[in-house]
């Protein structure tokens, strides 16, 4: 199976687990969001690899691979819908490990997180699309987690 076969094949799965709306001037918003997302875990990656305190290797570790995860079935869920692919956007990766850096970071992707729920909920503050909402609210408690480890560290 080739490539353009397995995306077809994933975007008939999604398509009949849930309609995912979004208007189409929301599509820029959460192209950022996802090309955010791919950056915070490279940035995560980093971090993990550089960072000399074993308490916080572990904890980097399970961030980047629930975010990994729950991006990847996001992004699946909206290719079903919508074209992803025209985004500008880039992210800029730092290589010294620096805690204060990685708190600052996490505590703005959570708040952008927060900002997504908010998005992909209609007026009223429904959540319209479980799906999404769900993924994203694991990224906000991948977040909590984290934070709280680096502050214990």
């Amino acid at each position: 199976m080739n490539f353009s076969d397995l995306i077809k094949n994933k975007q008939s799965q999604f398509t009949q687990l849930s309609e995912v709306e979004i208007s189409e001037n929301d599509i820029e918003e959460v192209q950022s969001y996802l090309i955010t997302s791919i950056g915070i875990i490279g940035q995560a990656h980093i971090f993990h690899l550089f960072t000399k305190n074993g308490f916080l290797h572990e904890a980097l570790e399970e961030f980047y691979k629930i975010i990994q995860d729950e991006i990847d079935e996001i992004t699946e869920m909206l290719l079903a819908h919508y074209d992803l692919s025209n985004s500008g956007d880039s992210y800029d990766f730092q290589f010294d490990f620096d805690i204060n850096y990685l708190e600052e970071t996490i505590e703005e992707y959570r708040d952008y997180t927060t900002e997504m729920i908010e998005l992909f909920s209609d007026e009223e503050g429904e959540f319209e699309n479980q799906s999404v909402i769900g993924e994203l609210t694991e990224i906000q408690e991948a977040c909590d987690k984290l934070l709280y480890k680096a502050r214990m560290r």
